[in-house]
């Protein structure tokens, strides 16, 4: 980690020991050769990670330059403050190689549909990717380098999306309980701007599933939000206290690579989709007053550029049928809270709806960190000092949990 001021850091990149099998009784010095890193910075960080834990290493002032040689690649430090990109770009390396594989599967088994001639071209190209990656170090990861050629692939998967579908981005349906792969292609879909039917009973909760596929090569900014509700007679729906779109994060799942979850309370915000990227929404369906009958609305996509040129709206139709059966909502399950809502990027101004909407999901017991139990901080003559002021916010954020767990670190 680098930084100018002391203050500010920035991740410029990581080095991995695939050193394994020895044992941790045996104690082995390791030299790290810092040969193509060239990053601007007075003060570096250096963090190492063993079995899962992290811990400062030390920090280095950097007093003289030195002389610079023209052929190191200029590596530009990542920003921190972004969680998804950080996910995104540790994940990213392992996933390249898997990703170009599949995309060549699916040009070779499609070429009657895009075309052989085209076909032919887009595995040329990606052959060339490909050894571009073979020759990157993969024990030193340059994030920017990494970057660089997923963004190829991704171009050239938009240009065989746009082959396929002819638009600038489609909404497909899609089954919720499917995974949904990063490395995964979908060239043909009779479902494009199709219809979604739910039935549930009355008060239970559900979801549907809808694939966006960026097929043009510029990032879109994209939005989605809903019609008016059509509803039994003498009914009216609020659409918020109804529906929540939910966004998926493609997170590392062992054994098989990069896999959409959908972690984000999206609702109307935009969200920006790369060249050749498919993203999932989830649309939960939960409103325990609503009685039986039918009920359809619409799910409008709005797209636009980065530099704000509007495309072409699109439409999936959601239809959901309520039974006459009432679903038992007090029912004794329970499961584990994210520990850490009010630090992510994404959900940071919308605290308090991130945790209704995780309690609607049967997610109320609340794991709370060591940091927020009240401790005693300071002495007054022979009395300690409680600092309840952490506890108090983390007991009125998470309001909904039903229980609370405590862990304790008495290793210190």
């Amino acid at each position: 980690f680098v930084s100018s001021d002391k203050f500010n850091y920035e991740c410029a990149a990581i080095f991995r020991n695939n050193d394994k099998g020895r044992s941790f009784k045996i104690k082995k010095s390791r030299v790290f050769s810092l040969k193509n890193l060239d990053v601007e910075g007075r003060y570096v960080k250096i963090f190492i990670k063993t079995a899962g834990t992290f811990f400062f290493l030390d920090e280095i002032e950097v007093i003289q330059n030195a002389e610079r040689d023209d052929n190191i690649e200029r590596v530009v430090p990542m920003n921190l403050t972004d969680l998804e990109a950080i996910v995104s770009n540790l994940d990213s390396q392992g996933e390249l190689a898997q990703k170009i594989k599949r995309t060549v599967e699916t040009v070779k088994s499609n070429k009657q549909l895009i075309g052989r001639v085209f076909a032919n071209k887009k595995i040329e190209e990606l052959k060339a990717i490909e050894a571009k990656f073979d020759k990157i170090n993969h024990t030193f990861i340059s994030f920017p380098k990494i970057k660089s050629l997923n963004k190829g692939v991704g171009i050239i998967r938009s240009e065989i999306y746009q082959k396929s579908y002819g638009k600038a981005y489609v909404c497909i349906p899609a089954d919720p309980m499917n995974d949904l792969l990063d490395k995964e292609m979908n060239l043909v879909s009779s479902d494009v701007g199709g219809t979604i039917n739910l039935n549930l009973w009355q008060a239970e909760f559900e979801s549907a599933a809808i694939n966006i596929i960026n097929c043009s090569k510029e990032s879109l900014r994209i939005s989605a939000l809903l019609s008016e509700v059509k509803a039994p007679a003498g009914i009216v729906v609020d659409k918020d206290k109804t529906f929540k779109i939910r966004r998926g994060i493609y997170v590392q799942k062992y054994n098989m690579g990069l896999l959409a979850d959908a972690l984000v309370l999206q609702n109307e915000n935009e969200f920006e989709v790369e060249p050749g990227e498919v993203t999932q929404l989830w649309i939960t369906v939960f409103n325990p007053t609503l009685s039986a009958g039918f009920y359809e609305t619409s799910v409008i996509f709005k797209a636009k550029t980065l530099e704000s040129k509007p495309l072409a709206e699109e439409k999936v139709n959601l239809r959901f049928n309520i039974a006459s059966i009432k679903f038992d909502f007090d029912i004794g399950l329970n499961s584990y809270v994210w520990a850490y809502p009010e630090v992510s990027n994404v959900t940071k101004d919308f605290v308090s709806e991130a945790m209704q909407d995780l309690q609607i999901h049967r997610t109320n017991i609340f794991v709370a960190h060591e940091s927020s139990i009240p401790f005693p901080q300071k002495f007054v003559g022979t009395k300690s000092v409680v600092d309840y002021s952490n506890f108090d916010r983390l007991i009125k954020m998470s309001k909904y949990a039903r229980e609370y767990l405590f862990y304790f670190n008495f290793n210190e």
